[in-house]
């Protein structure tokens, strides 16, 4: 079976293989916050998750970062992705 290479995307395609992903549904924080934001508002929960890779000593090989916000979407929900820190392979 031959293999697909895809020369670029390396980085992309193995960071999406490793991640994590943490969802909040029915955030109750950004139900007070349903406005059409031009970024997400979840910096609460932003800023827990880098304490925790930062007290769990991680914070250099992992990240958490917001994909999508109840503030932006109105789903009620917030989505993490936790995955590897890109390195320059």
């Amino acid at each position: 079976m031959p293999r697909l290479i895809l020369v670029g995307r390396q980085e992309e395609i193995a960071s999406t293989l490793f991640a994590r992903f943490f969802v909040f549904y029915s955030n109750i924080f950004t139900y007070g916050l349903l406005v059409d934001s031009e970024q997400p508002l979840c910096t609460t929960w932003q800023s827990a998750f880098d304490l925790i890779l930062k007290l769990a000593k991680l914070q250099s090989h992992w990240e958490a970062r917001e994909i999508e916000c109840s503030s932006q979407t109105h789903t009620g929900h917030c989505v993490f992705q936790i995955s590897p820190k890109r390195t320059g392979w």
